[in-house]
């Protein structure tokens, strides 16, 4: 439906556009769209950020760890196997920004000229 309207989305973390935008690239061209609501979509990111790399690096590795727990014990309550413990190398190309303020800036300029979305939605405390 939104592709055929040109609709904006809202892409979640989980599935994260990875996932979302192949499928709805695929209805754009189904339903003969422009890929200009990919412009006003809204893409979503874990923010990280610290006065130096390093410090950054840690908080993402805290970061990690708390969101790898709570995934397993969401899959547990619902009587399901955990998933896979999510990489730090996956966390980073695909849920995370993390850095300096500087890095981070560059970080979202990149992510927003990769996808073509303008508008991201930053998740500074990690939904809790």
């Amino acid at each position: 439906m939104a592709a055929r309207n040109g609709f904006p989305l809202l892409l979640s973390l989980e599935p994260n556009e990875a996932r979302q935008l192949p499928v709805f690239h695929a209805a754009l061209e189904r339903h003969g769209a422009s890929r200009a609501s990919l412009t006003a979509s809204s893409l979503s990111r874990y923010v990280v950020i610290a006065p130096t790399r390093a410090e950054a690096d840690e908080r993402v590795d805290t970061l990690l760890d708390r969101l790898n727990t709570r995934r397993a014990e969401r899959a547990l309550a619902r009587g399901m196997t955990p998933p896979e413990p999510r990489s730090r190398a996956l966390m980073m190309a695909d849920f995370t920004i993390a850095g300096t303020p500087e890095e981070c800036h560059a970080q979202l300029h990149a992510l927003s000229a990769r996808t073509g979305s303008s508008s991201i939605r930053c998740l500074f405390s990690a939904n809790g």
